[in-house]
């Protein structure tokens, strides 16, 4: 467990809202995930950035070397701007907008996280105009219960998240590159 310093007594004389960031702290576990990681090239740890989206934090994740988790077009340019490598971004979340997945594309993010074929389809046909090939990961619903809170479930049939079965790639896709297929049931936490 970590744990940083606190000054509680200089909070009262501060407005609100207020938020202090122990940096330090989150140095130390910056410094502790790296170790963890070890020398294992292949692992990838990124950052949630909907999680706290605060410019100086991520710059110091970014520094770190950890790549960034995004869920919407200005999370990604968050990301970029903060100092993430394009190559190390992540673009998940439904909902994506034409211009957004074209941004992505400029900068030649790492991967897109596709949650249905109609959304593939949509990525295909910008990189295609583009002449650029999009990296994709496709998000498999596995219809799986994490048997934790009914608001947070994410791998049941009835979420919104993730297709309900693989999509075929035996067609040629001369646009589209996959790259994994993750599936998620859920947060514990």
């Amino acid at each position: 467990m970590m744990k940083g310093d606190f000054p509680v007594g200089e909070f009262a004389a501060r407005k609100t809202p207020f938020y202090f960031y122990d940096l330090p702290l989150l140095e130390r576990t910056l410094d502790a995930v790296r170790s963890a990681i070890g020398n294992r090239p292949l692992w990838q740890v990124h950052y949630a950035v909907k999680a706290n989206a605060n410019p100086e934090i991520l710059r110091r994740i970014a520094a770190a070397g950890f790549g960034a988790d995004c869920v919407s077009g200005g999370e990604v340019r968050m990301a970029y701007e903060a100092g993430f490598a394009p190559s190390a971004i992540v673009y998940a979340g439904v909902g994506k907008s034409d211009d957004e997945i074209t941004y992505a594309l400029e900068l030649g993010i790492g991967r897109f996280n596709v949650e249905s074929s109609a959304e593939l389809l949509v990525i295909e046909e910008i990189a295609a105009k583009m002449g650029k090939v999009a990296p994709v990961s496709f998000r498999v619903n596995p219809d799986i219960g994490a048997h934790t809170h009914a608001n947070i479930t994410t791998g049941l049939a009835e979420n919104k998240f993730g297709t309900k079965a693989f999509i075929s790639t035996s067609a040629p896709r001369f646009w589209i590159c996959p790259i994994s297929w993750p599936c998620a049931t859920g947060s514990t936490t």
